[in-house]
């Protein structure tokens, strides 16, 4: 929805800016922006508050108050690390465990079709595969989290018999997989 702005006030560090719906704000400027730029953030700063506080005694914050905030760059950083912290502790069942270790479709459709014209090599590579898969991680594997798995996948253990194990995606990996 459009709206309309008078500025009301121009210094060298911001602006005040009225707008139509009886709401005013300061926009911060900086050398070097363009009026599109500046009328962006004006943008942002003419959405209009749902509701006001009852009172001031409401308001989280009394005068005088006092905080340090992270700039945006360390905010970002604090957000993306908790964000991989959360992922990280997400929990892996067999299935999950299972679906990255799987030969590829393309893989499966490739040994599907030589089979079909007769040459069994491929489609017996890639049973066994999923055999080893299966047996790997089965029905009754307990869950484990990301980070411990993937720490795990990248050195070689997680109860696997072959360190090397990877997603197969191609015949160079199925004939290193399981020769």
């Amino acid at each position: 929805m459009s709206f309309k702005y008078t500025i009301k006030e121009i210094t060298t560090a911001h602006m005040t800016v009225d707008f139509d719906n009886g709401n005013w704000a300061q926009i911060p400027i900086k050398k070097g922006e363009s009026k599109e730029e500046i009328e962006e953030r004006i943008r942002q700063y003419s959405i209009p508050m749902s509701k006001a506080y009852d009172s001031v005694s409401d308001v989280p914050f009394k005068v005088n108050d006092t905080s340090e905030l992270l700039d945006f760059y360390e905010r970002e950083d604090a957000r993306s690390k908790a964000s991989v912290d959360a992922n990280n502790n997400i929990s892996l069942n067999y299935k999950e465990q299972r679906w990255s270790h799987y030969p590829s479709a393309y893989l499966q459709l490739e040994a599907m079709y030589k089979a079909r014209q007769g040459d069994n090599t491929l489609i017996n590579k890639v049973d066994k595969c999923i055999a080893e898969l299966k047996a790997r991680f089965p029905k009754d594997s307990p869950n484990v989290k990301v980070i411990d798995y993937n720490a795990a996948w990248d050195e070689g253990n997680i109860d696997d018999t072959d360190p090397k194990k990877k997603r197969i995606s191609g015949y160079s990996d199925i004939d290193t997989m399981i020769g």
